[in-house]
C-alpha cells in the first residue's frame, strides 16, 4: 500500500497533505505507542514526523471517538 492521503489544506499559498499512510511494514517492529513488536502502519501527520503504529493501538485511538 502506498501513500493514501487525507484531504489537503492550503496555507500561505502552499498545499499540505494533512495525513498520509505511507505503507504497512511486513516485518514486525516496536510500535511507537505500545513498544510491542507488531506489524506496523507508517503514518505521516501534518507535522512531518513519522508515526509507526500497530493496528491495536490505532483501534484504541479510533474507539475513543
Amino acid at each position: 500500500m502506498s501513500n493514501i492521503y487525507d484531504k489537503e489544506i492550503t496555507k500561505d499559498n502552499k498545499t499540505f497533505k494533512k495525513v498520509a499512510l505511507g505503507y504497512i511494514r511486513a516485518d514486525k517492529s516496536p510500535c511507537d505507542c505500545c513498544d510491542e513488536d507488531k506489524v506496523l502502519a507508517t503514518i505521516w501527520p501534518l507535522c512531518g514526523d513519522a508515526l509507526c503504529i500497530c493496528k491495536d493501538c490505532l483501534t484504541k485511538i479510533v474507539d475513543e471517538f
